[in-house]
């Protein structure tokens, strides 16, 4: 390999210990001990423990947060995209740079920053922890609150890989909005339009709310898997997330989704452009 320095964009991919993340930090491993590669993690969220992949023992957290830090030691640069993956790498006795998701520099490099025209009906889409359960409930709810005379979509849209999830839980949302249409993005600028010219959206994938934040569109996130869409909320200062798991975080979803209908929040401009500075940080020595 004739490259002087391999950058490995971790995303949300090192979250506990399947395939993925243990195959990407063998990948990592291999690049920096055995082809002495310079080698640089950025735009990464680290959880080494967080998902429910694994027994939960005491014994097995152990052994996967002793993987990630063989793998991860030597690396000549981590840059984390939120301070809970930061203090997990601190226990691990890891160095790394604060840094966050490239998207809103992405943003900002376009010249989109704050471009929301919010005129044209709204957006829900889908997320790695929805339910049949939780769709329908979010729909029911939505049904009950919302002008039904204007547009509702739910928005899919992937360049290469199609979240196949996508059309299952478009069908749970339908059950109880009958209206509710499917719109697919197939270009990144054609799914940051359909954002931007939104009253707001609802969604339970990090970009999504991301994208929301910087263009200025209202948005609520809906609880994931991990603390990833939690610790980007803080970051930005915006409310945590909504839940649907039980009928007391289900009360106070209704009560935000009735205070976004008349009084929409949104990320302070100070806020966008500090993450999309931080952004900056996952290209040190590029």
């Amino acid at each position: 390999m004739a490259t002087d320095v391999v950058v490995v964009n971790g995303e949300g991919t090192l979250h506990g210990a399947n395939q993925a993340p243990v195959n990407l930090l063998y990948l990592i491993f291999i690049l920096k001990r055995y082809l002495n590669k310079k080698v640089h993690l950025i735009n990464t969220a680290i959880f080494p423990n967080s998902l429910t992949d694994f027994s939960g023992d005491n014994n097995t957290a152990a052994v996967i947060s002793q993987l990630y830090m063989f793998c991860l030691q030597d690396l000549d640069l981590i840059a984390t995209r939120d301070e809970y993956s930061a203090s997990n790498l601190k226990a691990l006795k890891l160095n790394c740079v604060d840094s966050f998701d490239c998207l809103p520099r992405f943003i900002a490099r376009n010249q989109l920053v704050n471009s929301a025209t919010r005129h044209q009906g709204y957006l829900i889409s889908g997320g790695i922890a929805l339910s049949k359960k939780h769709c329908e409930t979010l729909a029911f709810i939505l049904n009950s609150k919302i002008d039904l005379d204007k547009p509702i979509y739910f928005l899919s849209g992937a360049k290469s890989l199609p979240v196949d999830s996508d059309k299952t839980q478009f069908e749970w949302f339908q059950k109880h909005l009958p209206n509710l249409k499917w719109l697919y993005a197939n270009s990144m600028q054609e799914w940051l339009s359909f954002i931007a010219r939104s009253e707001w959206i609802i969604s339970g994938r990090f970009h999504h709310s991301l994208a929301a934040a910087t263009l200025g569109t209202p948005f609520l996130s809906l609880s994931s898997n991990t603390p990833k869409i939690k610790a980007a909320l803080a970051i930005l200062g915006l409310p945590n997330q909504i839940s649907l798991e039980n009928e007391v975080e289900i009360k106070k979803t209704e009560n935000e989704i009735s205070k976004i209908l008349v009084d929409p929040r949104f990320a302070s401009t100070e806020k966008v452009n500090m993450v999309i500075k931080l952004a900056e940080s996952n290209f040190i020595g590029i």
